[in-house]
């Protein structure tokens, strides 16, 4: 990672290399930030160094000591409120043989590969948080940088036993949908042999069963047939309406980009109304995955959540059947996707009750974001608990 402005950023690894550096710059003697001293170059000047009453050598970013060189030669990094690339790349130009990279709102601080595990250790940091590190040689006088203080990361996962008991409601459904999974899935020869990611088993729905099952509906669309002409004709396609609303959870609040109350406060009413929506078309489909539903209607009720939810795994709303050429070809998903289809609504429609907002452990970074499931409200209480 990089940007332009951060090339010229001096490699510094103990506090007397930093102290050297900042005496050695001249302060600014004019302008808005006159006194103080740039990091790199002079025109650069919201990278500064400075030195705090405690002796402390601080190297600052638009007024936040990122990396502060301590006199007991420990080193403090914090990104402040702003996690950003940017940060990432202030730090990685400053400490040598540390990578940063940026993901979920955090910046992720990368070190040697460590020779007892074989592992690039890895400590995330979000907005406020910090970590301490020392520079150690071995007896071969090279340096590594070790991790003295540091703390786990606060993440939203499933509680198990919650999630547990939210899917054992479902039980008969889940089982109908591994059922029908397996059914559909096809395992496949490799076609390149460069991709290491490449499915090599694949899901095939086709379409007309998922129109068979979903149902269809028509409707009046136009259609440019050129030298500024249009045409209305009548389009059919395949319902997934209430699977597509249901997975469409409004975590995120209306927009609104003025600033008065009479806008705060319409915004706000749509976002009320988008999630009584929301919870209206949830309770639709949970209906038809209920194992206490009657007999007669269960399992083509099974059929049609399996299907749906399937469709929307696949990532594409919309199914044209009679536009497309390929009318017959199957509509294709990684097996991964297609059965992870209903535990992953099940929790997103149960994500208030089920997650829980917890530490990981020191040096583990999240691999998912649980919290993308969650209404702003809900999550924003659990991280200020």
């Amino acid at each position: 990672m990089g940007f332009n402005s951060t090339n010229r950023l001096p490699y510094l690894t103990t506090h007397a290399g930093a102290k050297r550096w900042h005496d050695q710059i001249k302060p600014l003697r004019s302008g808005a930030r006159m006194g103080c001293r740039p990091l790199a170059k002079r025109s650069d000047t919201h990278m500064q160094i400075r030195e705090n009453p405690q002796g402390d050598i601080e190297c600052v970013l638009y007024e936040t000591p990122v990396v502060t060189f301590k006199a007991d030669d420990t080193v403090v990094v914090a990104p402040g409120k702003w996690p950003s690339s940017y940060t990432g790349a202030f730090i990685e130009g400053l400490l040598c043989g540390v990578t940063v990279n940026r993901t979920r709102g955090m910046v992720v601080l990368g070190l040697e590969r460590r020779a007892d595990s074989g592992k690039f250790p890895k400590f995330p940091l979000k907005v406020g948080m910090s970590l301490t590190m020392r520079r150690v040689m071995n007896e071969d006088h090279v340096g590594r940088w070790e991790v003295e203080q540091a703390e786990g990361v606060g993440v939203w996962a499933p509680n198990r036993t919650k999630a547990n008991s939210v899917r054992a409601k479902y039980k008969e459904m889940i089982a109908y949908h591994k059922g029908m999974v397996s059914l559909l899935t096809q395992e496949r020869e490799k076609i390149n042999e460069d991709d290491p990611f490449e499915a090599k088993r694949l899901l095939l729905l086709p379409k007309e069963m998922v129109a068979d099952t979903l149902g269809t509906r028509t409707q009046q669309d136009r259609r440019y047939i050129g030298n500024g002409q249009h045409t209305e004709i009548e389009t059919t396609y395949i319902d997934m309406r209430m699977f597509t609303d249901a997975s469409n959870k409004p975590v995120w609040a209306a927009y609104y980009g003025g600033t008065t109350d009479e806008g705060r406060r319409e915004a706000d009413e749509r976002t009320r109304k988008r999630i009584a929506t929301w919870f209206e078309v949830r309770d639709k489909v949970l209906d038809l995955m209920r194992s206490d539903q009657p007999e007669e209607t269960k399992h083509a009720n099974f059929l049609k959540a399996s299907i749906g939810l399937m469709c929307v795994a696949s990532g594409v709303r919309l199914y044209t059947l009679e536009m497309q050429r390929d009318v017959h070809r199957p509509i294709e998903l990684s097996y991964s996707a297609a059965a992870d289809a209903v535990t992953r609504f099940l929790t997103l429609a149960y994500a208030e009750e089920i997650m829980e907002f917890k530490k990981m452990k020191v040096g583990h970074v999240p691999t998912t974001n649980y919290a993308e499931m969650l209404f702003d409200e809900f999550k924003n209480q659990g991280e200020k608990a």
